[in-house]
């Protein structure tokens, strides 16, 4: 049978914005193609995809720009605004003229002036000192660009004038550690690694200060540098440093800094976990499960990073594998080439596959073939006497099919019945992983082998 196309991953992006979409959800193919380029390709590549990064956070800033004008944001929580500000905008009549002034409005962090200037900087800064490293690019151009994006429109549009420490940490702590946990994930523990996470995460509950600038930056280098290398390891922790003591050490002040610190941090710990488990998607995942999966259609052909499988999903594509066996195949080969997850997934789902072309080809020797495990899962392998006791069965049945006197057929497919029973015993004794996947169709075989050597028996006596 010909391999289904949607088992079939391109590995060549056709736009940057390929790019974008294997960031969120396939990011193994992300980090190959990514292996594959040179340093000039790998910076040629994200330039394209830049594009769509800076639209995307455009629109996220847009988007909350226009989220303030619409709850009048400035009239509800005046104590955060310049009083200049504030009688301009008493004065704005609807909603596009105040969206139209909160970008345009000089000094405002989120005017467009600003916003423009940080994407052609940061992008040139992103696609240059990190050597062409694409994956890092693209996920902290992501991430930075996701929270620029809604921390301009959103906080720095709540806080014009005097800044609250506290609104900041949680806005940042929000979005930062969402994009993060969305963004992350196989490209996460690929390229930031598990000492970097740990120190975001650690050093973001100890509050921004001047101390935990330099803890950053240490650990920064040492960890983050596992995948970054020692360059962009040591720009991220020199430039979070700075900012992070000077920004929130000298201008908010140690109390509001230490409030930003772990009001960001809790909330990047918790939303991080949320978003890294992808527990927003699952919702949609488990009404698509109950309504549209199929082998072929499902929630892990289109996102490699599902980290809690939706409700039902796996028992019904390991129900579904019994009857559609060949495409089942086909499934578990894509699952163990993109969908590092799901590898244990794969293995139920190729067991059952097995049993299920046993079940549905009674007494064919030819599809008596043990199910190929991969070798670190080695609770799914069969034992050696199943195998051989499979491979027994296999020889014996051929060997009946050879005969021609009705006497040696009966006597060999006695022994082939007796082999079959044994076989059934030996498989109850096979690890609780999967050996009940074959009771069913071993069951069936017994039946219709007892049938058929009592016909045997009915020929041998009337001859």
């Amino acid at each position: 049978m010909s391999s289904n196309s949607i088992f079939i991953k391109s590995t060549t992006p056709n736009s940057g914005f390929d790019l974008i979409k294997w960031l969120v959800f396939e990011p193994l193919i992300l980090k190959r193609f990514a292996d594959s380029l040179t340093e000039e390709q790998a910076i040629t590549w994200f330039f394209r995809s830049y594009t769509y990064i800076f639209i995307i956070s455009l629109g996220m800033c847009l988007t909350s720009i226009t989220f303030i004008s619409v709850f009048d944001f400035p009239l509800l929580f005046p104590e955060y605004y310049e009083t200049v500000f504030l009688v301009k905008w008493e004065g704005l009549t609807n909603i596009y003229d105040k969206i139209v002034f909160l970008l345009f409005y000089k000094g405002s962090f989120v005017s467009l002036e600003i916003f423009l200037e940080f994407y052609i900087l940061g992008g040139l800064g992103f696609g240059l000192l990190s050597k062409g490293d694409l994956v890092f690019n693209l996920v902290l151009g992501f991430v930075l660009g996701s929270i620029v994006g809604l921390i301009f429109g959103l906080i720095f549009g709540l806080v014009f004038g005097s800044v609250s420490s506290l609104v900041f940490g949680l806005g940042f702590g929000l979005v930062g550690s969402l994009v993060f946990g969305l963004v992350g994930s196989l490209a996460f523990d690929l390229v930031f690694g598990l000492v970097g996470s740990l120190a975001f995460g650690l050093v973001g509950s100890l509050g921004f200060g001047l101390v935990d600038s330099l803890a950053f930056g240490l650990v920064d280098s040492l960890g983050f540098g596992l995948g970054f290398g020692l360059v962009g390891s040591l720009v991220f922790g020199l430039v979070f440093g700075l900012v992070d003591s000077l920004a929130f050490g000298l201008v908010f002040g140690l109390v509001d800094s230490l409030a930003f610190g772990l009001v960001f941090g809790l909330v990047f710990g918790l939303v991080f976990v949320l978003s890294y488990y992808r527990v927003f998607l699952f919702p949609i995942y488990t009404i698509y499960t109950i309504f549209s999966a199929t082998i072929n259609k499902n929630p892990y052909i289109y996102d490699s990073v599902i980290r809690i499988s939706p409700l039902s999903l796996n028992s019904k594509l390991i129900m579904l594998a019994k009857n559609e066996y060949d495409i089942a195949f086909q499934f578990v080969d894509f699952l163990l080439e993109y969908r590092p997850l799901q590898r244990k997934l794969a293995m139920h789902i190729l067991h059952s596959a097995v049993s299920g072309k046993w079940y549905h080809n009674i007494l064919n020797e030819d599809i008596l073939v043990p199910p190929q495990i991969v070798t670190d899962l080695s609770q799914f392998q069969p034992s050696k006497d199943w195998v051989q006791k499979l491979q027994g069965i296999k020889t014996q049945l051929t060997i009946y099919k050879q005969q021609s006197s009705i006497n040696l057929k009966q006597m060999m497919f006695e022994q082939l019945f007796t082999m079959l029973g044994d076989f059934r015993k030996q498989t109850t004794l096979e690890s609780p992983v999967w050996h009940r996947y074959y009771l069913e169709a071993i069951d069936k075989w017994i039946d219709t082998a007892n049938k058929e050597l009592n016909n045997l028996k009915l020929k041998a006596k009337n001859l």
